[in-house]
């Protein structure tokens, strides 16, 4: 199908905001209460320009592995040089983080040393601290204050139409994001050179901004009496913590994973990266260490640029790092791979959404398909309004603990043999 422009490719964007910088005519903006990209085609050239930088449309999975040199590759992780499972040394960075604090660190090491000049990061909104908006962090102080979790829709590439006075910047984000920031390099946007250093972030599925307005409506809370909101903490694993002038609320993981469940975007739904895998540097929740009180990362390095900021770190002792066996991490995340590599062919055909990938289906045992069709359907039904209305009138702390032992049951049921590796 042809388009004029990214407003009519409708449930293919993924809102990362690559399509705002790259317009001529600055004609393209993203509208927060319907989460989509707005074109004023009054302005709109048709230069085709937004297009080519769309990665909502497709991102060719096998050419831009082509990225990195002399590197192993699975099919559930992607391309990479090494893996690590670790955290930071760093105890106010771990007690401000969501999980391991490597990010944080990350960033901190690379300003130290005068590999960045600063890092592309959000922060909470002080006009609206439902929303997040995109910064530029150039000091410590600004990286540690904001080190948390963000969980809606943000379109993070947008703010490179403002770094043209920039010289190295480090990149922050989801796959989206990162697939976005690559695009923009390849097809020579000028502003995207400034760009350095990716660090990418492990992504299940984002949600829409309308969860925490559900969050909110349920607790019988106005949003004007809202001062701050976390979406992870405060301590590993964490859960939705909310406050107002007289209240500090926390609700459980198992609570928001429900939530989450209702809100799901459609495009999220046929997104085939799981571990951000054009990021120079990976990180996720390391679900194979034992539970610690401020958890651990996952460590995927993709690059060499990756590889010796990781190996300056440890002898450094800036943080704490082993190697990690890939099976081992393979097998901790059953439910997003299969999610991700396996169960995304059904959905598209499904949902009739075919983002181009240049992937190779993979062999789908009967039972894993099933699954996944089954949990398509429970989304499908979790997204119905009838569904929507009942849980906005039962208390979140009771369907938190449903929930729990409801995801323990289907655990137990499909996951019982992991996802094995494949090469």
């Amino acid at each position: 199908m042809k388009y004029k422009n990214v407003g009519d490719i409708g449930n293919y964007c993924t809102s990362c905001g690559a399509c705002i910088p790259i317009c001529p005519t600055k004609c393209i903006s993203f509208d927060k209460n319907s989460e989509k990209v707005i074109v004023d085609n009054k302005k709109c050239l048709n230069c085709g320009l937004c297009l080519k930088a769309c990665t909502g449309l497709g991102f060719d999975f096998k050419k831009n592995n082509k990225l990195f040199k002399d590197n192993r590759y699975n099919y559930f992780i992607g391309s990479y040089k090494k893996l690590f499972v670790g955290r930071s040394n760093n105890l106010d960075i771990l007690k401000s983080s969501t999980s391991g604090g490597l990010a944080t660190s990350v960033l901190l090491y690379c300003l130290k040393n005068k590999l960045i000049d600063g890092a592309i990061t959000t922060i909470d909104d002080p006009e609206d601290p439902l929303n997040a908006k995109c910064i530029i962090a150039h000091n410590e102080e600004e990286i540690l204050t904001r080190c948390k979790s963000r969980y809606h829709l943000i379109p993070l590439a947008e703010i490179l139409k403002d770094i043209s006075k920039e010289k190295r910047l480090a990149f922050v984000g989801l796959p989206c994001h990162i697939q976005a920031v690559r695009r923009l390099q390849k097809i020579g946007y000028k502003n995207s050179k400034v760009i350095n250093l990716l660090i990418g972030l492990y992504c299940g599925q984002n949600q829409s901004y309308n969860a925490t307005k559900f969050i909110l409506r349920n607790l019988k809370i106005d949003p004007l009496k809202v001062e701050k909101i976390s979406y992870r903490g405060p301590k590993w694993l964490g859960g939705f913590n909310l406050k107002t002038k007289k209240r500090l609320i926390r609700l459980s993981k198992e609570a928001c994973d429900f939530i989450n469940y209702m809100f799901i975007p459609k495009r999220c739904m046929v997104c085939y990266d799981f571990t951000s895998e054009f990021a120079d540097i990976s990180l996720g929740d390391a679900w194979s260490k034992k539970p610690s009180e401020y958890g651990w990362n996952e460590i995927i390095v993709r690059s060499n640029k990756g590889l010796k900021i990781i190996e300056g770190m440890l002898k450094k002792k800036e943080i704490y790092a082993e190697e990690l066996d890939l099976n081992t991490l393979v097998k901790s995340h059953p439910g997003n791979f299969d999610f991700k590599k396996k169960g995304i062919f059904m959905r598209m055909k499904r949902m009739k959404i075919f983002p181009s990938y240049n992937i190779k289906k993979p062999e789908i045992k009967k039972k894993e398909l099933v699954f996944q069709y089954l949990f398509f359907k429970f989304i499908g039904v979790m997204h119905s309004k009838p569904v929507r209305f009942l849980f906005s009138i039962i208390p979140l702390r009771v369907l938190g603990p449903l929930f729990y032992y409801l995801k323990r049951i289907s655990l137990l049921m499909f996951f019982k043999r992991r996802s094995k590796n494949e090469k």
